[in-house]
C-alpha cells in the first residue's frame, strides 16, 4: 500500500492578467477567501485551468513569531549561521545558528544564538540574546539579556510561545 502524498496550499498566487481583470472588475465584492470566492467558480466554469508546483524543499508555516524563528534557524541550520554583507558585527561578538540581516549591529562582547535580527536591530555590547527575534529597528542596551523574546521597536517585548 502507497502512503497518501501530502501537499501544502503556500497562498503564494501568480495570476494572470485576464484573472487579475476579472477580480477588480467584481470590486464591490472581492474576494475574501481566494479558494471558495475566487478557485471554486473557476474551476466550475472552467475545469483544469488551474496548476500548481510541487517542490521538494522543505516547507515551514510562518504563522506565529515561534515558527518564523524554527524556520529562520533552519534555514540557517545548514549554514551554521547567516550574516548579511549589510550588517556590522563586532570581531569580539559571537553568533551561532542566527540569521542576521542587512543593517543589523552587534556590538562588542555580544552573544546571539538560535536568534534573528531583523533590518535595524541593534544589540549593544556585551548583551545576550537566545532564541529569540528582534524586529526591525529594534534595540537592545549594553548589558541586557533576552531569551524566548520577540523585542520590537520602541522596546516593547513578548514571550515567544
Amino acid at each position: 500500500m502507497r502512503a497518501a502524498r501530502r501537499r501544502v496550499f503556500a497562498g503564494a498566487h501568480v495570476l494572470s492578467r485576464r484573472l487579475l481583470q476579472r477580480i477588480a472588475a467584481s470590486a464591490a465584492t472581492p474576494p475574501t477567501d481566494f479558494v471558495r470566492d475566487l478557485y471554486e467558480p473557476l474551476l466550475a466554469e472552467q475545469p483544469g485551468c488551474l496548476d500548481s508546483l510541487t517542490t521538494r524543499r522543505r516547507w515551514h508555516d510562518l504563522g506565529t513569531p515561534r515558527r518564523y524563528l524554527e524556520a529562520a534557524r533552519d534555514w540557517a541550520g545548514a549554514r551554521g549561521r547567516w550574516i548579511s554583507p549589510g550588517a556590522e558585527v563586532s570581531p569580539s561578538a559571537v553568533v551561532r545558528r542566527s540569521n542576521v540581516e542587512a543593517g543589523a549591529r552587534v556590538g562588542a562582547g555580544a552573544v546571539v544564538e538560535d536568534s534573528v535580527l531583523l533590518p535595524g536591530a541593534r544589540i549593544g555590547a556585551g548583551c545576550e540574546v537566545r532564541s529569540s527575534i528582534l524586529g526591525p529597528g529594534a534595540e537592545l542596551p549594553a548589558g541586557n539579556h533576552v531569551a524566548n523574546e520577540l523585542v520590537v521597536a520602541g522596546g516593547e517585548r513578548s514571550v515567544i510561545r
